[in-house]
């Protein structure tokens, strides 16, 4: 069991206990949601879901929020959900420490197989996902990575 469900799951039920309807919701969706995407990728009837999985569930829940705060549907809702499920993703690492590692992972590629092209994105970026996943923003490690390739300036 990932240790990410598993504290999804203790949270659920202290809100359970505490009477937390709001909160509850937002715990039975995470673990709802994740509890699927797992059984789909899976041939076992009940298998648990990845750390991954989760943290795929609750971004996803996390733009769908700040969406609806931007928009202003229902704002005081997608706030509260917003503070709820910022509390379980894990520290995002900082710019510098992204553009060093990609740097670093790009130099080692490139040792390995030559001079790199776009088509060393995906090995670039799954190698940072190894080392930091979920732990900073894809879209923003991928420009990284395809301004070294290129050397195009941000």
């Amino acid at each position: 069991m990932g240790a990410l469900y598993k504290r999804l799951l203790e949270a659920r039920t202290d809100a359970i206990r505490s009477r937390n309807v709001a909160t509850l919701s937002i715990f039975r969706t995470v673990i709802g949601e994740s509890e699927l995407k797992a059984k789909m990728k899976s041939n076992r009837p009940d298998p648990e879901p990845t750390d991954d999985e989760v943290l795929a569930i609750i971004d996803s829940n996390l733009k769908s929020a700040r969406d609806n705060a931007t928009l202003g549907r229902g704002a005081d809702a997608a706030l509260f959900e917003i503070s709820v499920l910022e509390h379980y993703k894990p520290k995002q690492i900082d710019r510098d420490l992204l553009d060093f590692t990609i740097t670093e992972i790009a130099q080692d590629r490139s040792a390995a197989v030559g001079p790199l092209t776009m088509k060393d994105i995906g090995p670039i970026l799954s190698k940072l996902k190894d080392l930091y996943g979920g732990q900073y923003n894809p879209s923003e490690a991928s420009a990284i990575a395809k301004i070294l390739i290129v050397g195009a300036p941000l």
